[in-house]
This record gives C-alpha cells, sequence and structure tokens, in this order.
C-alpha cells in the first residue's frame, strides 16, 4: 500500500483537445468501425459524447462550473503538445453498408452473421464466418467465440461443473492463441489486439493484458471498453504514471475515471472543468463522475442534488446509480432507495449497478443474507468490482463475521 504514498506526478497527462468539428468526424468514423464490429459499449459511449459536443457558429454558453471546486490544476500550458495529425475523413467518407471494407464475397455472410450477432446467437454467427479472412469479418467471427463461451459459463453459473470451467478457460487458450499469432504475422488491427487483452484479462494473465490493451489503444484510440478494460488492471498512481498512452484527447477523459478511482478528487475536478470549457460541457458521462467525486469528498448534499438531476436528465441510465443507492442508503433514505431499487429492476435486473443497489435496499431493511446474495451476483457479474468487496464486509461486520470482512476489504484494495 505504499505505493499511495509516493509523490507521483500525473497533473501534467492531459492532451489538447482538437475542435469540436474534429472531434466529431472522429467520432462518426470511429462508430461505424466500432458498430460494424458489434462493439456496442464503446459505440454507446461515443454516441453518448457525440451528443454533448457544442458546434457551430452559435455563440458558445458559459462552460459549467464545477461547484465548490476553485483551483483547476489543468490547463493548456500543462498539456503535452499535441501531434500533427493525419487528414480527418469528411463525412462523405463514412462508411455505408457498400462502402465497408469487406470483400463482396464476404459481404453477405457477414451481414448475416451481424444478423445473428444482434440476436444474442453467436455461435451461429461464427458459424456463417467461420470461412472469413478480412479483419471485419474476422474479428466478428473470434468476439462471438468469446461471447458464446462467456455468456455460457455465466448463465450456468453456480451449476457449472470443473469440466466445464476447464472446457472454457481451453477456449481462452485457444483463442489467444489465434490471436496472438495473427497479431505476429500483423495481419490484424487494434480492435483484434483489444480482443486478445480483453481474452488475457478472463485467463487473469493481467500483465500480458495491460500490454494489449495499450497497444490496442494507440492504434485505435476511441474504443473507449479498451479505455475502461485497462483502467479495470490500473490500481495504483505508479502503475498510472508509467503507461505509454497515445496523445490523443482521448486520454483526457481515461484520466478523468482514473484519477476518481484513485480518489484523486482535485486533479479530477481538474480534468473534468477543462474538458467542460473544451465544448463537452453537456456530456453526461463527465456530469456523473462529478455527481460520484462530491460522493468521494463526502459532499452528501450535493452529490445527492447531482445524482437527481442526472435522473432527470435520463430517467432510465444505470450508469453510477449504485454510488447514488450509497448515498441514499447513508442518509437512511429508504422511500428514495426503494424507488431507485425498482426503477433499476425494470430497466435490468441483471446489471452489476442494480445488484448493488438491491443489496444495499436489503442491508438497509436489516436483511443481511439477501443483500450478501446480491452483492455476489455483482462479483459474479464483474470480479473486478472493487466497490462490491467493500459493500460485502459491511455486510459481514453486520454479521459479526470480523474474519471474513477483512478478507472482503482487502479485495476491495487489491491486496488479495
Amino acid at each position: 500500500m505504499s505505493n499511495y504514498a509516493m509523490d507521483v506526478d500525473v497533473a501534467k497527462v492531459g492532451c489538447p483537445v482538437p475542435k469540436m468539428d474534429e472531434v466529431k468526424k472522429e467520432l462518426l468514423i470511429s462508430m461505424n468501425e466500432l458498430y460494424a464490429r458489434g462493439l456496442k459499449t464503446s459505440c454507446q459511449w461515443s454516441s453518448d459524447l457525440l451528443l454533448s459536443l457544442e458546434i457551430g457558429n452559435n455563440p458558445k454558453p458559459l462552460a459549467k462550473k464545477i461547484e465548490g471546486y476553485k483551483r483547476p490544476k489543468i490547463t493548456r500550458s500543462l498539456l503535452t503538445p499535441v501531434p500533427k495529425r493525419m487528414p480527418v475523413a469528411k463525412s462523405t467518407d463514412l462508411y455505408s453498408i457498400d462502402q465497408l471494407p469487406i470483400p463482396y464475397k464476404e459481404m453477405e455472410l457477414y451481414l448475416f452473421a451481424r444478423a445473428c450477432y444482434n440476436a444474442k446467437e453467436y455461435q451461429r454467427a461464427s458459424f456463417w464466418l467461420k470461412d472469413c479472412c478480412s479483419k471485419i469479418p474476422l474479428f466478428l467471427k473470434m468476439y462471438s467465440d468469446y461471447l458464446a463461451a462467456d455468456s455460457h459459463i455465466k448463465n450456468i453459473g453456480s451449476e457449472a461443473t470443473p469440466s466445464m470451467f476447464r472446457e472454457y478457460r481451453d477456449l481462452l487458450d485457444y483463442l489467444s492463441q489465434q490471436l496472438e499469432s495473427i497479431r505476429q504475422k500483423k495481419k490484424g488491427d487494434g480492435y483484434l489486439t483489444y480482443l486478445l487483452g480483453v481474452v488475457y484479462v478472463k485467463l487473469e494473465q493481467y500483465e500480458a493484458a495491460v500490454n494489449m490493451l495499450v497497444e490496442s489503444i494507440n492504434e485505435v484510440p476511441l474504443n473507449w471498453h479498451a479505455w475502461m478494460q485497462l483502467g479495470d488492471l490500473i490500481v495504483d498512481r505508479v502503475k498510472l504514471s508509467k503507461l505509454e498512452l497515445p496523445n490523443h484527447w482521448m486520454k483526457n477523459f481515461f484520466y478523468c475515471q482514473k484519477y476518481l478511482d484513485l480518489q484523486l478528487n482535485e486533479q479530477m475536478l481538474g480534468m473534468t472543468q477543462y474538458l467542460f470549457n473544451c465544448g463537452f460541457s453537456d456530456s453526461i458521462f463527465l456530469q456523473s463522475k462529478v455527481a460520484v467525486c462530491y460522493h468521494n469528498k463526502r459532499y452528501i448534499e450535493i452529490a445527492v442534488q447531482k445524482f437527481q438531476e442526472l435522473i432527470e436528465i435520463e430517467p432510465c441510465r444505470l450508469e453510477n446509480m449504485d454510488t447514488y443507492s450509497n448515498l441514499l442508503y447513508v442518509q437512511h433514505q429508504r422511500v428514495e432507495l426503494a424507488y431507485l431499487a425498482q426503477r433499476a429492476v425494470k430497466i435490468d435486473k441483471y446489471r452489476v449497478e442494480t445488484c448493488c443497489i438491491l443489496g444495499n435496499y436489503y442491508s438497509l431493511h436489516g436483511e443481511h443474507q439477501k443483500a450478501m446474495r446480491y452483492f455476489h451476483r455483482a462479483l459474479k457479474l464483474n470480479p473486478l468490482y472493487l466497490a462490491a468487496w467493500t459493500l460485502f464486509g459491511q455486510e459481514y461486520m453486520e454479521l459479526k463475521n470480523s474474519n471474513d470482512a477483512i478478507q472482503s476489504y482487502s479485495k476491495a484494495l487489491g491486496v488479495l
């Protein structure tokens, strides 16, 4: 734990943001690439960011000022100089179906497999792409193989036998070998490298996963899920400072998230204020991170207000609502927490956030065994979700089980 006490300068990491018109073009091109490969999380994140852009010749409104924040540390003078950029494609260069870089003989197979993929028939999608060699169909084939195995083992859950887990791991090993072979022959791209990193995460080969994810991000920096996967593996400031990341404006958003994860709240607010000033002031992503930051700083009333504003803007959004449930739990707001739990279940009862909200709801009502069941379910959905380990530890303390509580808190801190 001594790493956290080290004086590591992580403030001078930002990258200048280009004009919003250029950002928009980058996002549109990237969204086509992401959508073609079935990377829904990244495509959705980019779409959300696209909606927030301030573009055009209209007078620019005053950027949001973060309440209670008076000392922004991120200024253009501190930022790394932006490199000379390649020309950005015009909007007319964006892909339509017949413009995708897929050979004609593979296009019909790809379109049918993509329809199967959208219906979550992953094995069927993989079957129809088995003879395709171009990069987009190849990625979709291998990604479908991965999702088929991963969803199968998750659906079985506690009923999975040791032989099933061995079969699952064997498939992951096979996928990693295939992807590494493609990478070594330089026949892949940043998306296939990203998938290799994801597979290494599942195989618990975390150092290799970090290397592959960083390599992928340097090649395709607008794949947000690659940044998220990388962020889950970086648990201290020293590792964060050693990452060789691209000098791209997406890095600012990554550092916003990591500053928040590492409780570097002032740096996070400084970076967020900088992005607000650059034209992202309507970003739901950034506004939600500010709400979480106030939670971390124990500004309870302001944090609750920010979360309520987010719900008004987008009532079906679940991201970070687990943090909101923590605030309601601390304030013993049973009615509000019950309403939040009911709404989350209606939206998606299998989300990690929903499981944590339900866990807090039952804990507040003294039903600690039920609460632990939902926190355990959250960890099965995402074993790297460290906040759930903290909540687990609190429930063990309520049940007077200090040994298991210490184990849970240690896992939350990344010690075990």
